[in-house]
């Protein structure tokens, strides 16, 4: 009944039951309520529900939205309930890793990690992740020829759109001399302005 309440947490104390299993509380002043209470930590912390390592190049894109960077994806932690206001908008930084939470409301976020010179922080994807600037429904055989190229295989959408995106699934040479019907053309803008045509 205060999902979606804005607290100020005021005390941690982690429990230990008979049957040896912790559990963490914490006492939260609610200020929607005007109340105070304990509640299991869960209600309050984001789940990691999947986390994979990356490593790639980005420029972090973030002057419409002012992101702040977090020690561990943010509210996965108390240590991650509030953020840096540092701006990196522009700055190019190596992307490290990929974490998918869940808070208590069911909704998800991607953060990424980044490493930024000898700085390592979180940040929310969409202030690094290739935006889809436009699509175009196509109809077209083709043949794949690499020759040279080694590119990646993705099979939930362009790469670096999402979290399902950063790695490739298979490798495009395999592919080499097979035919193809072009379906879709999608255009993406990096945060680096480098713009990418995806089939």
């Amino acid at each position: 009944s205060y999902n979606g309440d804005t607290v100020t947490v005021e005390e941690i104390n982690l429990t230990k039951r008979s049957n040896g299993i912790e559990y963490t509380y914490a006492e939260v002043y609610d200020s929607t309520a005007k109340k105070t209470y304990w509640i299991d930590q869960r209600a309050i912390l984001a789940s990691i529900s999947s986390q994979t390592t990356v490593n790639y190049q980005a420029t972090i894109n973030d002057s419409a939205r002012s992101d702040k960077t977090y020690s561990a994806p943010a509210l996965s932690s108390w240590s991650s309930l509030t953020g840096s206001t540092n701006s990196y908008d522009g700055d190019k930084v190596t992307v490290i890793a990929s974490a998918v939470t869940t808070r208590g409301n069911g909704t998800s976020y991607t953060y990424l990690e980044v490493k930024y010179g000898s700085l390592t922080f979180w940040i929310d994807s969409r202030a690094v992740l290739a935006q889809i600037t436009s699509s175009i429904i196509e109809n077209y055989s083709a043949v794949i020829e690499e020759g040279n190229r080694t590119d990646g295989i993705y099979t939930n959408g362009p790469a670096l759109t999402s979290a399902s995106t950063m790695t490739a699934n298979a490798s495009a040479p395999k592919y080499e001399g097979d035919r193809v019907t072009v379906i879709k053309k999608d255009t993406t803008t990096r945060g680096d302005n480098v713009i990418k045509l995806s089939y």
